[in-house]
């Protein structure tokens, strides 16, 4: 888990997270999130609503997009 290392994690992150996740639970991303604003660690997160584990490949296309979308946001931000 990357929990177990939290307190060395130095590079941004984007946390993206579908709700209805089965092979990943919600609480696990949350709580990876939350350990990192405690440490002031640069991090986002974002969480799909009634999608599961292949939402980069069989989600809603609008949703697709959006996580596309801010994926590339993220890259421009924190690599230029």
């Amino acid at each position: 888990s990357p929990l177990t290392h939290v307190e060395n994690i130095q590079t941004p992150l984007l946390i993206i997270h579908a709700d209805r996740d089965r092979r990943a639970g919600v609480i696990q991303s949350e709580m990876l999130y939350r350990s990192l604003k405690i440490l002031k660690k640069p991090v986002e997160y974002v969480r799909y609503p009634q999608e599961g584990h292949e939402l980069s490949r069989s989600g809603h296309p609008k949703r697709r997009m959006d996580r596309l979308n801010r994926i590339i946001e993220f890259f421009d931000r924190f690599v230029r």
